[in-house]
C-alpha cells in the first residue's frame, strides 16, 4: 500500500537522438536527468556507419583525444556531464563497444522511471527509442512531447531548436549553448530544450493563466530568463505541465502499423511494419523507394516459379498506405 509507480516518479529525463530512422543508424543519443535535488548528462555516440558531415559534428563536439580512438578502436565514446552554476562542464569519457543504441537502452534501464521527454517526441524520437529500449523499460516512464505543450501556450513563428535567431524558442528564452557543440548533436540539442522548456514553463506558470501577463513577463529579461529563480522551481513547473498532459499509455505513442491477426489473415512480414517506413499509416515518401523494391523481392519468394506478372507488379508500384499493402499480400496468398 502506497507504493509509487515507476511512472510517477518525481523525474525528469531530457532526451535527444540523431539518426535512428529512414536507414541511418543512431549515431548520437544524450540524457539529462533531473530531479528537484540532483541533476546530471550522459551523451552517447559513434561515427560507424555515418556520413562525413555528422563524422565532422561528432569531431567538433568530443574530448580532442578521442575522436581518433574511436576511429583507430571502431568504439562509441559515452561522456557524463555535470552542471556548476549556469554552465555544463564534462565529468567523464570513456570508450565502450556496444552500440549506441544497447548504450541508451543500458542507460534508461537504471533509471526507476519518471517522465521521458523530447522536443518533437511524437514524431520522431519515439520511433527510435521503441527500436532499441526494451519494451518492458520503456514502460517505467511517462512519455512527453514538450513541443506540443510550447506550441499550446507560447505562439511563435517558427518552434526549431536549431537557430537562436529572432522569433525562435532559444531567441525568446535566450538559450544557447554553442559551448557544448555544433547543433544537431545530441548534447547541445537536449540542452537547449532543457533550459528553454524550464524557462517557458515557469512564465507560463507564473502568469497564471493570463495572456497579457505572460506578454509582459515575455518582454521583460530578468522573466524570461528566469534570473535568480532556483532550479528546483523552474524544475517543478516543467514537470507539473508535462506530468499533467502526458500521453494516456504507451500504446498511444507506439500505435501499431502491423495488422490485427483476428481480422487479416495474410502473412506479416515483419520488415514491412518497421515504423522507418511509416508516417504512421501512409509509407513514408522518402522510404517508399525502398519498401517496394524489397517488396518485389518479397513477393517473388511467395510464387512457386519466382515470377510476378505485369498486374502484380503493377499493383506492389501503386502502393501508399497499409490498405494497399494488405491488398498486395492478399494477392499472394489467395
Amino acid at each position: 500500500m502506497g507504493a509509487t509507480s515507476s511512472r510517477n516518479v518525481r523525474k525528469i529525463i531530457w532526451c535527444d537522438t540523431e539518426g535512428g530512422v529512414r536507414g541511418v543508424p543512431l549515431w548520437d543519443c544524450a540524457f539529462v536527468i533531473e530531479t528537484e535535488s540532483e541533476i546530471r548528462g550522459i551523451r552517447m555516440c559513434t561515427i560507424s556507419n555515418i556520413s562525413a558531415d555528422k563524422q565532422r559534428k561528432i569531431k567538433n563536439s568530443v574530448p580532442q583525444k578521442a575522436f581518433p580512438m574511436m576511429k583507430a578502436q571502431k568504439a562509441q565514446c559515452v561522456m557524463t556531464y555535470k552542471l556548476e552554476g549556469d554552465n555544463w562542464r564534462l565529468e567523464s569519457w570513456d570508450m565502450r563497444q556496444d552500440s549506441v543504441s544497447a548504450l541508451v537502452n543500458d542507460v534508461l534501464q537504471a533509471e526507476d522511471g519518471g517522465i521521458l521527454a523530447a522536443w518533437n517526441m511524437k514524431c520522431h524520437d519515439r520511433h527510435v527509442l521503441a527500436s532499441c529500449v526494451e519494451p518492458a523499460v520503456i514502460e517505467r516512464f511517462q512519455i512527453s512531447d514538450p513541443l506540443i505543450e510550447f506550441r499550446k501556450r507560447i505562439g511563435l513563428p517558427k518552434n526549431s531548436m536549431a537557430t537562436a535567431r529572432s522569433g525562435t524558442p532559444r531567441g525568446v528564452f535566450a538559450v544557447s549553448h554553442s559551448y557544448m557543440g555544433p547543433a544537431h548533436t545530441a548534447m547541445t540539442d537536449v540542452l537547449n530544450m532543457r533550459l528553454v522548456c524550464l524557462r517557458a514553463f515557469h512564465n507560463v506558470r507564473a502568469a497564471q493563466g493570463s495572456k497579457e501577463a505572460l506578454a509582459l513577463r515575455l518582454s521583460q529579461p530578468t522573466s524570461y530568463k528566469c534570473v535568480e529563480v532556483p532550479r528546483n522551481e523552474l524544475f517543478s513547473a516543467s514537470y507539473e505541465i508535462m506530468h499533467e498532459n502526458v500521453l494516456a499509455s504507451s500504446k498511444d505513442l507506439w500505435e501499431p502499423v502491423m495488422p490485427s491477426k483476428e481480422n487479416v489473415e495474410v502473412p506479416i512480414v515483419g520488415w514491412m511494419w518497421e515504423p522507418k517506413f511509416w508516417k504512421p499509416r501512409e509509407l513514408d515518401s522518402v522510404m517508399i523507394g525502398e519498401f517496394k523494391e524489397r517488396f518485389m523481392l518479397e513477393a517473388r519468394k511467395m510464387k512457386k516459379d519466382n515470377v510476378l506478372t505485369a498486374l502484380e507488379r503493377q499493383s506492389i508500384a501503386s502502393i501508399k498506405n497499409e490498405v494497399d499493402v494488405l491488398k498486395c499480400l492478399e494477392q499472394f496468398t489467395s
